[in-house]
């Protein structure tokens, strides 16, 4: 091999893993709501790290994408954690609650004041039919059960440019009640960053 050809090939070998101009990464971006009876409408990428802890959010900057930055959103993550024991949870009218602030919760994504996005939570986590049994009825009819799996690829890849201004707003089209107040709605948005070193 020449020394040309070495160089060469010592350069692909040194190069890739990070950028000497900037970066590519798999990023998500995540906020969480703590659910309330009011208000019904919040806006979720309005905090940084700082106000709240890591797990609650990783946004840098409050409602903006930083200046060197831009993000590919390619999917949708939500999660939904109970903050009270599974025994509360246990009947049939806390599970038709939990079901209810599914179906009656949406998603909306704004970019610079314009929709780039809206979904019910039902559809967000992938559960066609939310029907509440009880368990202690011996005869139950089949029905679709739902299939939670929380990721939800978009059609359209949605781009947030640095400078740019965002955030998610949750609407509750019914007041959270007893059995879900006081539960954690995380919604990450996923995808490729690129950024400016």
């Amino acid at each position: 091999m020449d020394k040309g050809s070495q160089l060469t090939a010592l350069a692909e070998v040194q190069s890739g893993t990070t950028g000497t101009q900037g970066d590519s990464i798999n990023r998500t971006l995540w906020s969480e709501l703590v659910l309330a009876a009011a208000p019904l409408t919040n806006r979720l990428f309005q905090n940084v790290g700082g106000a709240l802890l890591l797990d609650q959010t990783n946004n840098t900057q409050a409602g903006v994408m930083p200046s060197n930055r831009k993000f590919y959103v390619k999917a949708l993550k939500i999660m939904y954690v109970s903050e009270t024991t599974a025994a509360i949870k246990a009947t049939a009218a806390d599970i038709q609650a939990f079901y209810t602030q599914l179906a009656r919760t949406t998603a909306t994504i704004m970019i610079n004041n314009r929709e780039f996005g809206q979904w019910t939570l039902q559809e967000l986590l992938g559960a066609a039919t939310l029907v509440a049994t009880n368990p202690a009825v011996t005869l139950v009819f089949p029905i679709i059960q739902p299939r939670f799996h929380g990721i939800f690829p978009l059609n359209e890849t949605i781009l947030l440019a640095g400078n740019t201004q965002y955030f998610v707003e949750i609407t509750h089209s019914v007041a959270p009640t007893a059995a879900t107040i006081g539960d954690r709605l995380r919604f990450g948005l996923s995808g490729i960053e690129v950024r400016v070193n």
